[in-house]
């Protein structure tokens, strides 16, 4: 086994997992939960903050010709409703496209934040802890000391095993 440096690839792959992580957090975060939805409704109807008509509001009346179409053989006075922001003629509401709208700048808000809070991480932390780094400048230092000379002649001859040659056997 060699000595590395760092963790070469994977710091690139575990980045582009973060990130994938990120984006997918903030999509679960915008498209499966009603958060977003009743977040949005109190600022279009600022009279209902206790959300009493929100439930209603999320219904959509099914389209006189699609109720037609099927054969509907239930009481006609009874209306046919389902969950979802469409017209009477069966086509997206303009609120839709509103919630949508604040969906993707949630959405593109959220990752940016997520992601400038991990460009502070990276600069506020260092890489190297405190104690290694200062580990590693006292190796530095007795590496140079005991191999690279520090101008005294006994320091010159010590050998790289460490040790001193024997006086009684120098020519």
């Amino acid at each position: 086994p060699e000595r590395a440096n760092d963790i070469g690839l994977w710091l690139g792959v575990n980045t582009l997992l973060s990130r994938l992580a990120v984006i997918t957090n903030a999509y679960l975060i915008c498209f499966t939960s009603y958060y977003l939805d009743r977040v949005v409704y109190t600022f279009a109807f600022p009279e209902d903050p206790d959300l009493d008509h929100y439930f209603q509001f999320t219904l959509a009346d099914a389209p006189p010709s699609y109720l037609a179409d099927t054969n509907f053989r239930g009481d006609p006075n009874v209306p046919c409703k389902y969950i979802g922001y469409y017209d009477s003629n069966g086509e997206r509401s303009r609120y839709f496209w509103k919630l949508l709208a604040g969906k993707l700048m949630f959405m593109l808000a959220f990752e940016h934040v997520i992601f400038l809070i991990g460009v502070l991480l990276d600069e506020l932390i260092p890489d190297v802890p405190e104690e290694v780094d200062l580990q590693i400048r006292r190796e530095a230092f007795l590496a140079r000391e005991t191999f690279g000379g520090t101008g005294d002649d006994h320091s010159a001859t010590v050998s790289m095993a460490g040790r001193a040659p024997d006086p009684l056997h120098q020519d």
